[in-house]
């Protein structure tokens, strides 16, 4: 799962003669899966790094990852950049569809080992964070006490809920589904995400091929 997770650049220009792959259409922080697809797609493009960070506006307005539950989203950017790391050729279709290949191969589990998956995805989410605070706290020297205080609570609640498990339920899902109505909702997104990477490849070229004819029609 850990695979490239520091990597959370934002791009703001692409170059779209070549395919540019699909993410989901409903996450809010589908940015960092957005990269990741990117990523895989084309392993050698160019990336210009500026001394700025941006995020979305409403980020903040949303559950912190890193604090607070992770999305579907950034499950799936782990799972591109694992295979991202295998990657020889330079088509970027058969990129993705070795990708969808490793989800439809996750959708056709059994449920005991879609359980397991989900299980261990947030424990190392949560292991995860909790280095990541600790490693924030250890480079202050001298803190401000408030902010040290919300951090070590924030430890003990991601440690708290490590230690106990939980119901897999992935942020952005309705409250109140038990583990079998997650682990269902998970295959299901998997697999329509899968089916997604299949079809992008031709809904693309289309695109390309007639952007021009678009673009006149629209004035």
């Amino acid at each position: 799962f850990g695979i490239g997770q520091a990597h959370q650049l934002q791009p703001l220009a692409f170059d779209v003669s070549q395919i540019l792959p699909c993410t989901l259409p409903d996450a809010p922080r589908a940015m960092e899966l957005q990269v990741a697809l990117l990523r895989l797609a084309h392993p050698d493009s160019t990336d210009l790094d500026f001394p700025h960070a941006l995020t979305p506006s409403d980020r903040a307005a949303k559950t912190n990852d890193t604090l607070g539950r992770p999305d579907l989203a950034h499950c799936l950017a782990g799972l591109a950049d694992v295979v991202a790391q295998d990657v020889y050729a330079t088509d970027p279709a058969l990129h993705l569809a070795l990708l969808a290949a490793k989800l439809e191969d996750l959708a056709a589990a059994p449920d005991a080992r879609l359980t397991e998956y989900l299980g261990e995805f947030f424990a190392y989410h949560r292991s995860t964070a909790i280095e990541q605070m600790q490693r924030a706290m250890a480079a202050d020297s001298a803190p401000p006490i408030y902010w040290l205080a919300d951090l070590r609570a924030a430890v003990e609640a991601q440690g708290k809920a490590l230690i106990a498990g939980e119901v897999p339920r992935l942020d952005g899902w309705p409250e109140g589904l038990d583990q079998t109505a997650c682990v269902a909702r998970f295959r299901s997104s998997v697999r329509d995400f899968a089916a997604g990477l299949r079809a992008w490849p031709d809904v693309f070229a289309v695109a390309l091929e007639r952007s021009g004819e678009w673009r006149a029609a629209l004035g």
